[in-house]
């Protein structure tokens, strides 16, 4: 226990310790069913064979773990600025120096940063920025360009909610746009289950509280629940869908008929719900978005 917790999940992932696992317990399956018609010297045999197999995938699983670490250009040690155990899982906040010089925008980027499971690049990019050579901060994940401009072509909006925040890089877009488009009236309000992850977005993704921003420690389903229970009909003018248990999935409970009615029932009547989606938008893979958009329907 002690070693999975403290240095096999962070190096290899929960995924490939699960699969290691599954193969042993397959082996020794196998080996308690057959037992009983095989004699000892047959046994022994089979015994030695399931021995080298399972330090062939060791061998292996250390290989490929170190294999993909280089490719993906990260060690979850070398790199990690900040990491955080939190009830919810493990969260790494990890710093890559682009070598050679990478130019974005015309600007020379000295850092690119990014907040991941596992504190490692390759179990998903949750939020990710540019740090300049002039210290400048730009957003590096294209989809907050593409939420943005839903915020800014909605007109009379005074009240959003976010559900999930991770480095809260859409907010700090919107708080940081021109004045045109930000309006000190405007009233935020902020859900996250996980508190650490309010930390992470001040302390490495700078994040700055402002009068009109309200941050609620609290379950993304039951925080909607609750408003609906106290019939805040009509309450937002944008809610901004934005929450992953994983790198690919939303909190199904998020996106049931019922919890997308309740979140209708949230909005006003011109109101936008927009859900940050990781799909392919057409052929067999884009079975999970088209799933969502029926339940939408």
């Amino acid at each position: 226990i002690f070693l999975c917790g403290f240095y096999l999940i962070l190096f290899f992932g929960i995924k490939t310790i699960f699969s290691f696992l599954g193969l042993i317990l397959l082996l020794c399956s196998m080996f308690i069913i057959f037992s009983d018609i095989l004699n000892t010297k047959v046994k022994k045999n089979i015994l030695l064979i399931i021995y080298f197999l399972l330090q062939i995938s060791v061998i292996c699983i250390v290989f490929f773990s170190i294999y993909n670490n280089k490719i993906n250009n990260v060690s979850p040690f070398k790199n990690t600025v900040a990491s955080f155990d939190s009830q919810y899982g493990y969260i790494g906040v990890i710093d890559i120096q682009p070598d050679p010089k990478l130019i974005y925008n015309n600007k020379v980027i000295k850092t690119f940063r990014c907040l991941c499971n596992n504190g490692n690049i390759r179990n998903g990019i949750h939020s990710a920025l540019y740090i300049t050579e002039n210290s400048e901060i730009i957003q590096a994940a294209p989809y907050i360009d593409m939420l943005f401009k839903i915020y800014d072509a909605k007109k009379d909006k005074k009240s959003i909610l976010f559900l999930g925040i991770g480095g809260n890089s859409l907010l700090n877009k919107i708080l940081n746009s021109t004045q045109m488009l930000y309006s000190k009236n405007n009233k935020y309000d902020l859900v996250e289950i996980d508190p650490y992850m309010i930390k992470v977005a001040k302390e490495y993704f700078f994040f700055k509280e402002t009068p009109n921003t309200t941050i609620h420690i609290k379950d993304a389903r039951l925080f909607i629940n609750e408003l609906v229970q106290n019939q805040q009909k009509n309450k937002y003018d944008i809610i901004f869908h934005d929450i992953y248990e994983s790198n690919y999935l939303i909190p199904y409970e998020t996106i049931t008929v019922e919890a997308l009615e309740k979140i209708k029932y949230l909005l006003n009547d011109n109101g936008i719900l927009a859900i940050n989606v990781n799909s392919h938008i057409s052929g067999i893979k884009s079975n999970y978005l088209q799933q969502i958009c029926k339940q939408l329907n």
